[in-house]
């Protein structure tokens, strides 16, 4: 007998025409979302910008500096509330303070970022950047924190003092247990920034730049001497592998400096993950 009933869809074909409809769909959905969220990133930076361009040269026309530090505090607070914007609007906060010769730990805004990026080391669910941000923020607070201090203490001792530059503050006791604790916390490496001599201040400053982005590097500091040639010195046998990694990422910026590697001695100990940076006169010069 005939069967005269139409033969009916059957399931890999309609598998086949829902696949070609709805991929379609998934895709412009997905793109549409893409697109949003890169449109709410732009123009989240717009804001920021034009955040920056407002505030640029404000401290010059104001005599009040605090009422000043308390309007910037007050437009970039959610911003380092936000996970998504905490290191660029850390970066923004950093730069406006230098642009402004803002440097003491006085200053309410650089308190008020470093009371929030202490929050973000101690969260683990933190990106890796927005850590290393923060970190860097703490680093050099307490340096700068200490700072008059360390000047006070030389004063009394030799009875003057030399250039702030010159002080060895990142390496005081006091400063040392905060980076100690930083680095337990994070586990991000820590590279201590000498240079020979002041001439190569700005150009050390734009390694150290170069460096917070992969390690915590507190404010270099000028050691008189006549090294010639750029090292990183490491104290323990586990650090020798950080060491050449250091070189490595120096050596992609600067492919020009041949740094040595060495294992250097010292009588005190010297946690581990920490090495220094010596930059020679083959970089300042």
């Amino acid at each position: 007998m005939v069967n005269d009933k139409p033969a009916g869809i059957s399931s890999w074909t309609k598998a086949d025409i829902i696949g070609k409809i709805a991929i379609p769909v998934m895709i412009f959905v997905f793109g549409m979302g893409q697109t949003i969220s890169n449109n709410k990133r732009i123009e989240q930076e717009k804001l920021l910008s034009k955040r920056t361009d407002s505030l640029n040269g404000e401290i010059a026309k104001r005599k009040d500096r605090l009422s000043t530090e308390l309007q910037v505090l007050s437009i970039v607070w959610n911003d380092l509330n936000n996970s998504e914007q905490f290191a660029k609007t850390s970066d923004f906060v950093n730069n406006f303070l230098e642009d402004n010769n803002i440097d003491d730990s006085g200053s309410v805004l650089r308190r008020a970022l470093a009371a929030r990026s202490r929050v973000v080391i101690d969260n683990k669910s933190q990106t890796p950047e927005n850590r290393i941000v923060a970190a860097n923020v703490v680093a050099n607070y307490e340096v700068a924190r200490n700072l008059p201090q360390a000047i006070k203490v030389e004063k009394e001792n030799a009875g003057a003092s030399r250039p702030p530059e010159q002080m060895t503050v990142s390496t005081t006791p006091q400063v040392q247990t905060q980076l100690n604790r930083i680095n337990a916390q994070t586990g991000i490496a820590i590279v201590y920034i000498q240079y020979a001599t002041n001439a190569c201040k700005n150009k050390v400053q734009e390694v150290r730049k170069y460096l917070e982005a992969k390690f915590v590097a507190p404010a270099p500091e000028w050691v008189k001497n006549n090294m010639a040639r750029s090292e990183i010195r490491y104290f323990n046998d586990s650090d020798s592998t950080l060491a050449q990694e250091l070189k490595a990422y120096c050596r992609q910026k600067y492919p020009q400096l041949d740094i040595a590697v060495k294992k250097a001695y010292t009588t005190k100990r010297v946690p581990k993950n920490q090495v220094e940076l010596w930059m020679g006169t083959d970089y300042c010069n």
